[in-house]
């Protein structure tokens, strides 16, 4: 028969494992590390491609409430602002719901992809992992590319920089993270580049089609955002 003591001791030891997994579990699927409800973030957009050039505005929020069905995914909003919804000949719905995950382990969310924004659906989304040494890894798309009207198959070579950079935004400089990669087709390049800062989160967002089509995001302004609103 085992030892009173010893029994004693093996039930603490239990207990106290299974609450450092609970705890672990609910950390990393709770903890909100940069994006808030209370929080607004606003983006200048810049697109060009041969026939067209223009700037604008975009505003990303998030919520507590669970994207759909996707449980793992909070939900995320972008709101066009006016001067976005009717450029040239692409409307764009003024405001788009999507998802966004973020853990102590990871952030990664969807970019807008509205209208003449669509391409970016097949760019690897922003995504950091944290505390990670897997600096170079693949993404894959295949699949009917509704922009090109065709099948493509896209495989992007990512890599994230081993250490902080350091780049000028709003009048000051501030650490960055890189990530950035490339894929190679018969019509030519397609490449991606995000700064991701720890405070801020995703501040750049630069994307190039075949040096066709090229569309840049950069975060002007960090605003308190009224929970009322949309």
């Amino acid at each position: 028969m085992r030892p009173k003591p010893l029994l004693a001791l093996a039930s603490i030891f239990s207990i106290m494992l299974t609450l450092l997994f609970l705890g672990s579990f609910f950390f990393a699927y709770t903890e909100q590390t940069v994006y808030s409800a209370s929080t607004e973030y606003v983006f200048s957009i810049e697109y060009h491609d041969d026939d067209t050039t223009y700037s604008s505005f975009i505003s990303m929020w998030t919520d507590l409430n669970s994207w759909e069905n996707q449980s793992n995914q909070k939900t995320l909003y972008y709101h066009y602002h006016a001067d976005s919804t009717t450029i040239g000949i692409w409307p764009i719905t003024a405001h788009e719901t999507t998802g966004i995950i973020e853990t102590s382990a990871k952030i990664w969310l969807h970019p807008p992809r509205s209208g003449h924004l669509e391409i970016l659906e097949y760019f690897p989304f922003p995504e950091i992992k944290k505390a990670t040494n897997k600096k170079r890894f693949y993404r894959y798309f295949i699949g009917n590319c509704d922009f090109l009207n065709k099948w493509v198959w896209l495989k992007y070579r990512m890599v994230l920089s081993d250490a902080m950079e350091k780049i000028y935004w709003g009048q000051k400089n501030i650490p960055v993270k890189t990530l950035q990669g490339k894929a190679r087709t018969k019509e030519g390049e397609w490449s991606v580049l995000y700064y991701y800062n720890e405070q801020m989160g995703f501040v750049y967002w630069h994307y190039n089609y075949c040096d066709k089509i090229i569309i840049k995001l950069k975060l002007e302004k960090i605003i308190p955002h009224d929970l009322n609103s949309f």
